[in-house]
């Protein structure tokens, strides 16, 4: 049996989505859902758009970047969509509060200092940069009324968080679907995704952040590791959003890394017993046969080249 209130929330969903429809011819000529389309790319910047191709940066008119806020400068929903990690009183005595624009924007927010960066992490509403975080980084669908669905958006019924997480991510924090952050710390631990030891406590509590969402579209049921690598998989698995072995990954450990639905590439990665460790150079296998790896002719620097058949990891 469903709830009254899942009930209801069903259909206030279901009309919403029917008023959406309704107005979708208006929404092509506004230029409504152009961004469905567009790849997830890295701006020349570093910044790396997410979700319904949204970008955290933007190049306005003076050349300079601007974060979370589009090319005039004025700021975008998503720059302070987020809460605060500690109270806004806090924030505000710390930062001056973001008002619309990406040039009011607290310098401090921006600092190289560590002090600031660590607190500016934890004020990313008030430095108006909630785009930056994972769950922010994406747009509401187009003239639908998530504001109705604001009080649900902490559901635990996973069939409506996948609805709230189609229609408004945004608006709730779902930008890597339904796949969260339950920890607003998330932005200060960042670090840890790639500790071993750490490994389940950030899977749980930091899956966004990490890199550890499963990609959407589901994995098929055919996807497994390689069978000689599986146990390699598992030991490694802390590294599989770690784009230094992502290749190896797509080869080998497709089921552990959640990479059924992506293209393997064409050169492997190898790796070494203890773990990851690659050769660099696809002829590695020849020149190992050859008497590379005990030739007193070549530097140790030129031999690293194949660390993992030279043994060298």
């Amino acid at each position: 049996m469903v709830s009254t209130r899942v009930l209801c929330l069903l259909i206030l969903v279901a009309s919403a989505a029917a008023q959406d429809n309704g107005n979708q011819n208006d929404l092509t000529q506004n230029g409504g859902g152009q961004n469905g389309g567009t790849q997830n790319e890295p701006d020349q910047n570093g910044a790396q758009g997410q979700g319904n191709g949204v970008t955290t940066t933007t190049t306005v008119a003076s050349g300079g970047v601007s974060i979370c806020a589009d090319s005039s400068g004025n700021l975008t929903p998503a720059s302070t969509a987020c809460s605060n990690v500690i109270a806004d009183a806090a924030c505000a005595a710390v930062f001056t509060p973001i008002a619309g624009t990406d040039a009011s924007r607290d310098p401090k927010c921006m600092s190289s200092d560590t002090y600031y960066q660590n607190l500016a992490k934890q004020c990313m509403k008030t430095c108006g940069m909630c785009c930056t975080m994972p769950n922010y980084s994406c747009t509401d669908k187009p003239n639908f009324d998530c504001e109705k669905v604001r009080p649900n958006c902490n559901t635990t019924n996973q069939v409506l968080r996948d609805m709230i997480a189609q229609s408004c991510p945004l608006t709730c924090g779902l930008c890597s679907g339904s796949c969260v952050d339950k920890s607003p710390l998330c932005a200060l631990t960042v670090k840890d995704c790639r500790d071993a030891s750490r490994y389940e406590a950030m899977k749980e509590e930091c899956p966004a952040t990490c890199g550890f969402c499963s990609p959407s579209g589901g994995s098929p049921s055919d996807c497994q590791d390689s069978a000689d690598y599986a146990p390699m998989c598992v030991r490694n698995v802390h590294l599989c959003g770690d784009s230094r072995y992502r290749d190896f990954f797509l080869r080998k450990c497709r089921k552990t890394c959640n990479l059924c639905s992506v293209q393997p590439p064409q050169k492997p990665i190898r790796v070494g017993p203890n773990g990851i460790c690659a050769d660099s150079n696809v002829n590695c296998d020849i020149w190992k046969r050859n008497g590379f790896c005990e030739s007193t002719f070549y530097s140790a620097d030129v031999k690293k080249q194949c660390a993992y058949s030279c043994n060298l990891c």
